[in-house]
């Protein structure tokens, strides 16, 4: 579905909107939007959760993306209604605006979410995917503010997000983190795209060749053959830059 489409038969597309460079001056960063929806397919994949989920990406119009979550009778939370677990859509609007997130900067770094609100309209029901965009609005030198929504039918949406994001920066992102995006891009894209949306061990494979080795095949510094914040100790980064953004630690 292209962004037109959605406008004509669904929801207003957030793809479909002009992008404000005052607000967000390196949309796309380095990447055209081709390159994005295999660099994002390497990232989805490669989350435990979202590749269990088989969450999908449809396109990219930088700063903004469309997923799919296919439906699987593990979404349900009611099952007496046979209603969607609002969890699930938490989790998926947190997806798409992070996602959203890496395509809005110059260089992809490490932004932890700082708030994400949703303004649910009406449950998500048994049987059908959740299809959501998300967008980024503003990039500061601290913050990533973004919107997102979600929908099942045309013209029905579920709810709307909003997200805001803490930029770490260069110094606190781990070594590789950039490098596995870009690389994923450039590795996803001799034809075997349609084969890692339907088989995520597939794109796994490839972030973690990725992520893991540099050009001359050599393991990367600082890298490692999984999602590499989680390997470099960037959760503690990421716990102690709150602690001090909250004010209750030094320095």
């Amino acid at each position: 579905m292209t962004a037109s489409e959605a406008t004509k038969d669904g929801p207003h597309s957030l793809l479909g909107l002009a992008v404000n460079r005052a607000d967000v001056p390196a949309a796309g960063g380095g990447l055209d939007d081709a390159s994005w929806v295999r660099a994002l397919t390497g990232f989805v994949s490669f989350i435990p959760h979202t590749a269990r989920l088989q969450v999908s990406v449809d396109e990219v119009a930088a700063p903004a993306v469309r997923m799919t979550l296919p439906w699987q009778a593990a979404l349900v939370g009611d099952p007496h209604r046979h209603l969607v677990h609002g969890g699930v859509l938490t989790m998926f609007a947190d997806t798409l605006c992070g996602s959203a997130v890496l395509t809005g900067l110059e260089r992809p770094e490490v932004c932890p979410t700082l708030d994400l609100r949703l303004d649910h309209y009406r449950p998500g029901v048994e049987g059908m995917a959740l299809i959501g965009e998300a967008r980024v609005l503003r990039v500061t030198e601290s913050m990533v503010f973004t919107e997102a929504q979600i929908w099942q039918q045309p013209g029905k949406l579920l709810c709307r997000a909003i997200g805001n994001f803490v930029r770490l920066g260069a110094r606190n992102t781990p070594p590789g983190f950039g490098e596995a995006l870009m690389a994923a891009a450039a590795s996803l894209c001799d034809g075997r795209h349609a084969r890692e949306r339907r088989q995520p061990h597939v794109a796994r494979r490839a972030w973690r060749r990725a992520g893991g080795r540099d050009g001359d095949g050599r393991h990367a510094r600082g890298a490692a053959l999984e999602w590499p914040w989680r390997a470099s100790g960037a959760s503690a980064q990421v716990d102690r830059f709150l602690h001090r953004l909250s004010g209750h630690g030094a320095g």
